[in-house]
């Protein structure tokens, strides 16, 4: 069990450095964290994110 949590640690905070890079702010990194649940999709969708997708600002 401890390394499957370790793995899913690693990949959040991953995900988290790649969000926070990309110019989403905290939450909206959390959010899509707990709403999405497919991890290469987050990453992919970090791709496809830019200054028009702005959803709070």
């Amino acid at each position: 069990m401890a390394p499957l949590s370790l793995f899913v640690v690693v990949f959040g905070l991953a995900f988290g450095v790649a969000a926070l890079s990309r110019g989403l702010s905290s939450h909206e990194a959390l959010l899509m964290s707990a709403l999405v649940f497919a991890g290469a999709s987050q990453f992919a969708a970090l791709e496809l994110w830019g200054p028009r997708f702005r959803c709070c600002r």
